[in-house]
């Protein structure tokens, strides 16, 4: 019978960003800890303020929609990093289960971390194919901006 469960195996990845021996060991989410980052990865919530009666008086409604990425992201290198050996500058070993590692932590080290991370527990190609996922915007095409928060009143909508 074929096997259904998340390998416990680890991937290790040399760092182009730190050479030369620079190098990261990653594992697999589960499916439950990848619901559990998108749940929580993004939060959307919609307010609706009346004041007076009629159509003289005015109508505010708010769609509030917010983008965790930092919580997300603090999640991944904390249940993804197994092993490394990447320091900070008077040679202590980071430790991704802090909030302030990611802080200090050169970007170009943190985007390459990121990309195996995501190439890790992503789908893959075939599995796209077969079960595509369906656009979070009214048209492929036309992609909104990314950003932290967005704000969008009803009269601009």
């Amino acid at each position: 019978m074929p096997d259904g469960t998340v390998s416990q195996e680890t991937h290790r990845f040399e760092l182009k960003s730190l050479p030369p021996d620079g190098y990261v060991e990653l594992r697999q989410l589960p499916y439950y800890d990848m619901l559990t980052r998108r749940d929580k990865g993004s939060i959307a919530s919609m307010e609706q303020q009346v004041t007076g009666k009629g159509k003289d008086k005015e109508q505010t409604s708010k769609l509030i929609l917010e983008s965790l990425q930092t919580w997300e992201r603090d999640y991944m290198f904390k249940n993804c990093i197994v092993n490394h050996n990447i320091t900070d500058s008077v040679g202590n070993v980071l430790d991704f289960n802090s909030p302030m590692t990611l802080k200090m932590l050169n970007p170009k080290v943190g985007l390459e971390i990121e990309k195996h991370i995501d190439n890790l527990n992503s789908e893959g190609d075939d599995f796209e194919k077969d079960f595509p996922i369906a656009p979070s915007t009214s048209s492929e095409h036309q992609k909104p901006e990314p950003s932290e928060s967005m704000i969008m009143d009803s009269a601009t909508i």
